[in-house]
């Protein structure tokens, strides 16, 4: 479950998954550095992921709830790049009479 600014929550959490912290755009870069001046990926000493330190996140632990640290509010939302909508895939049509 995502708590609080989910933007980069989200990529912070897929960064994570796929092990793309390498492949991040300098902008996507500034953008983590600039609104959490903390941050660094949250990796165990074996390299896999250890979710307890991806800001935003609440999820279970076995029986357990964790709420992790929240993440910093992006100050200026000009700051994000424009959505690419073009790679959305939309099956439905609407049909217009």
């Amino acid at each position: 479950m995502i708590v609080g600014e989910p933007d980069l929550t989200i990529r912070d959490l897929l960064d994570h998954l796929d092990g793309k912290f390498a492949e991040r755009s300098p902008e996507m870069n500034k953008l983590f550095t600039e609104h959490d001046q903390d941050y660094h990926p949250s990796l165990k000493e074996d390299g896999q992921v250890d979710f307890s330190g991806i800001k935003g996140l609440a999820w279970r632990d076995g029986g357990k709830f964790v709420l992790n640290f929240p993440r910093p509010f992006i100050k200026n939302l000009d700051d994000m790049p424009i959505p690419m909508h073009e790679l959305l895939h939309c099956s439905a049509t609407v049909a217009l009479d």
